[in-house]
């Protein structure tokens, strides 16, 4: 557990700097140009519901005893964390409606994306930190060994001659099975959310330009709560393996164990830039950075 307590401090401290970068964000963000409906507000309840409901999560995997063995629940406690965040967007997207309008009313024949309303550089963020959790995963996974008390997949070793060493916890697969489970329903949660998003009825800002920008703030908050329990993740599992990797002599492991854990240290710092990027937006809606076209600028930088 040594690599994963080691985490713990540095973690408190960036989430400190988090909690003041957020609250400058909201004293300096942008008024909207548009008026919101009632409803709007029960959106963003219902995601710091969410919000609160990941934490819950979180704790539950952490204390639980079905986790504790090995520390597999602080392992998968931030992916727990954007679960419960992406429940919270899905359920005010999916329950609250604006009022119907009195009189005739009209239905666009405008078609909606996903893809119209992603935020492009915190989406391609994620999907790189993605990609280099499943890639971290994949050498763990491969490299790991039995450490002779809980199991397969918990340790790394190594044997020349009469000299071998062994280090634990590491990151193989009794930590990323559990981890890839709990990935693969937060990215299924996040497809369900950003349908909702773009099935939505229209009625949440009196003009369409307005309720493209307020889908454009709920699929931020998808992306974002994503990007927290990847980026979370891969600190967790590249500074674990990291510590690993060169905590074993130079006399004993091959050449690429410590290039591979000198080259996991940035991941780590990467992933945990991800994660506190996602944090600030996730509380910011999309203030701080440029969103992708909404269909109708699509629309008209087509005609």
């Amino acid at each position: 557990m040594s690599g994963i307590v080691l985490l713990v401090p540095a973690l408190m401290v960036v989430v400190l700097a988090l909690v003041v970068t957020a609250c400058v964000a909201l004293a300096v963000r942008p008024r909207d140009d548009f008026s919101i409906a009632r409803e709007w507000r029960w959106v963003r309840w219902s995601r710091l519901l969410g919000i609160a409901l990941g934490v819950l999560i979180a704790v539950l995997l952490v204390s639980h005893p079905s986790f504790a063995t090995g520390g597999i629940g602080t392992m998968i406690a931030p992916a727990g964390f954007g679960l419960g965040a992406l429940l919270g967007v899905a359920a005010g997207e999916t329950i609250v409606r604006a009022p119907r309008p009195v009189g005739p009313r009209t239905a666009s024949l405008q078609r909606r994306s996903a893809a119209a309303y992603l935020p492009r550089p915190t989406s391609y963020a994620v999907a790189t930190g993605l990609a280099l959790l499943v890639a971290t995963l994949v050498l763990t996974t491969l490299t790991a060994q039995s450490d002779g008390y809980l199991g397969d997949g918990r340790a790394i070793g190594c044997q020349a001659g009469n000299i071998a060493q062994s280090h634990s916890p590491y990151p193989g697969s009794f930590y990323a099975v559990p981890l890839a489970i709990v990935l693969g329903v937060v990215l299924a949660t996040a497809a369900v959310a950003a349908v909702s998003v773009v099935r939505r009825p229209r009625g949440l800002a009196t003009t369409d330009a307005g309720d493209d920008q307020l889908r454009t703030r709920s699929m931020t908050v998808i992306v974002a709560a994503v990007g927290i329990a990847v980026g979370t993740s891969l600190t967790g599992i590249a500074g674990t393996a990291a510590a690993g990797l060169l905590s074993l002599g130079a006399g004993c492991a091959p050449a690429w164990m410590p290039v591979a854990g000198w080259l996991l240290i940035p991941t780590a710092i990467i992933g945990l830039g991800l994660a506190a990027w996602c944090l600030v937006r996730l509380f910011v809606d999309d203030s701080l950075t440029s969103a992708g076209a909404t269909p109708a600028q699509a629309t008209a930088e087509h005609a």
